[in-house]
């Protein structure tokens, strides 16, 4: 969309003062013609009675210096806007701006498909069941010593459980072998929980002083997976918010319309005339 800019200050410009008014709405007309059409401040005489200017109107706009009667390469008459590309955007400058316009959009749609293929992936890899390798290199890890637990042996981990949480509410509290932890990880998996929250939870639980359980474990890798949720959300309605403003024509690129030297935030929607 493109757009014939008028100073807000036109009406007391010498050039206008004495210009009738019906003239002037002669001269916003063909301005808007012509910045739709980028013609360069140039409008056909043929299309001047489209709009029903009459010749003292275009004799009034002439005489003030407005605009110059001139001659087309075909001959034909025309009339052009004066000084026009120190106030208007030329047709070069228009074709430039949707261009790049274009080209940023293209980069946003491509962009947008490669996260959203990035995602897919994500997910699809968080489905995946752990093979035996990479349970006993589990193990492994949490056999290491640390300060959470400074002499850990090959089968059980002392350490007194408060809450009985994924061993189920008909067993009693107590020691927390490997295996069960490992069944912990195991079942957020097969819940559809990322690696990476299962990962940031572990980390947490084992930061955790004693006494600890698989049910803490659990409840760590939700609240995990809960803020990675949260953060995509929010990623995603700036994503799609950066999309929608990259492809809106009638805002800039921090999303704000201008109409009538007031700026709002845009609504992307075009602007529907309501004739009666």
């Amino acid at each position: 969309m493109s757009w014939f800019k008028v100073d807000d200050s036109f009406y007391d410009h010498p050039k206008f003062l004495d210009v009738p008014n019906a003239a002037i709405g002669l001269w916003a007309k063909a301005g808007a013609w012509c910045g739709k059409h980028l013609t360069d401040g140039v409008i056909p005489a043929s299309q001047v009675k489209l709009f029903k200017g009459t010749p003292s109107q275009v004799k009034a706009l002439i005489s003030s210096g407005i605009w110059i009667e001139d001659r087309s390469e075909n001959g034909s008459k025309v009339y052009r806007f004066h000084d026009w590309n120190e106030y208007q955007p030329t047709r070069e400058q228009k074709l430039k701006e949707r261009e790049d316009g274009a080209e940023r959009k293209r980069k946003s749609r491509q962009r947008k498909r490669q996260e959203q293929e990035e995602r897919r992936n994500v997910t699809r890899d968080s489905h995946v069941t752990p093979s035996r390798d990479s349970h006993e290199c589990h193990k492994g890890v949490s056999q290491r010593p640390g300060p959470a637990r400074p002499d850990p042996t090959p089968n059980m981990v002392t350490v007194s459980q408060p809450s009985n949480g994924d061993l189920g509410a008909g067993e009693q509290a107590g020691e927390i072998s490997l295996d069960e932890l490992a069944g912990a990880t195991r079942r957020a998996r097969q819940a559809g929980i990322s690696d990476t929250a299962i990962k940031a939870g572990t980390q947490e639980f084992e930061r955790r002083p004693h006494p600890k359980g698989p049910g803490l474990l659990r409840t760590l890798i939700n609240d995990a997976w809960q803020q990675e949720q949260d953060t995509q959300r929010a990623n995603q309605a700036t994503q799609a918010r950066r999309a929608a403003i990259d492809e809106c024509d009638l805002c800039d690129g921090n999303g704000m319309s201008y109409a009538n030297g007031v700026a709002r935030r845009c609504n992307h929607q075009p602007i529907t005339l309501v004739t009666a």
